[in-house]
């Protein structure tokens, strides 16, 4: 018995199943699953997506404007008792980094003639000689 291949004629009547793509709906992969995807571990590439974090956690709404409010009004009344009891460097130093924080560029300090600072250092230093 000889086996012989399938002419061209009997393999037009049968049809092939098209080969299909698996979408699940409205999910596309994460970071990690891609991170996942190219690594040389094997088993990490083989393992079950993971799945995607629960709303449970991060920031809740509903409650969230009422206790922002809250909280923004709570901080003000905080920093308008604490801020007058600061001295002046303090405060400074204070509302420099508050504008650092929000993204922006501090001032320029105060400039000095020379021939003051000059004069500075020499009643510091006799200041210091006194001692």
């Amino acid at each position: 018995l000889k086996a012989t291949a399938p002419s061209i004629s009997e393999l037009q009547g049968t049809q092939r199943p098209v080969a299909r793509k698996l979408e699940i709906p409205g999910a596309r992969p994460s970071a990690a699953d891609k991170r996942r995807f190219m690594s040389d571990n094997v088993s990490k590439i083989r393992a079950k997506p993971t799945p995607p974090p629960t709303a449970g956690r991060g920031r809740g709404k509903g409650d969230a404007e009422e206790d922002s409010a809250e909280f923004k009004k709570t901080l003000k009344e905080v920093l308008n008792f604490v801020t007058p009891q600061m001295g002046k460097i303090q405060r400074r130093q204070f509302e420099q980094n508050r504008v650092r924080a929000l993204g922006g560029t501090l001032e320029s300090r105060p400039h000095e003639p020379y021939s003051h600072v000059q004069s500075m250092r020499k009643q510091m230093e006799a200041a210091r000689q006194k001692r």
